[in-house]
């Protein structure tokens, strides 16, 4: 069912075998008002600023958004957005 799923995520992510995660924004066509966790109306522009306040992982950011702990459908992708968002603030 889910072909990517011993692949190494290290890579960009393949979004097109993930279709059931609808809110996934691929990381080009990100801006800071796109939507990154749906159950608590996140923004990349939010993830970024906990990033930039010291936060440096997704359990660290969430719990201090008070998020994720609804459907958790958005760890994986934040996992990988994680990486993205700290080379665009050049803090990777």
């Amino acid at each position: 069912m889910f072909k990517n799923r011993d692949k190494d995520r290290s890579s960009a992510p393949n979004f097109e075998a993930r279709k059931h995660y609808i809110f996934e924004v691929p990381f080009d066509e990100l801006t800071d008002a796109s939507v990154v966790c749906t159950c608590a109306n996140i923004t990349y522009a939010d993830f970024k600023n906990e990033l930039q306040f010291g936060f440096e992982t997704v359990e660290e950011i969430l719990n201090d958004l008070e998020a994720g702990d609804t459907c958790r459908k958005c760890v994986k992708y934040l996992e990988m957005l994680l990486v993205h968002a700290k080379e665009e603030l050049g803090m990777a």
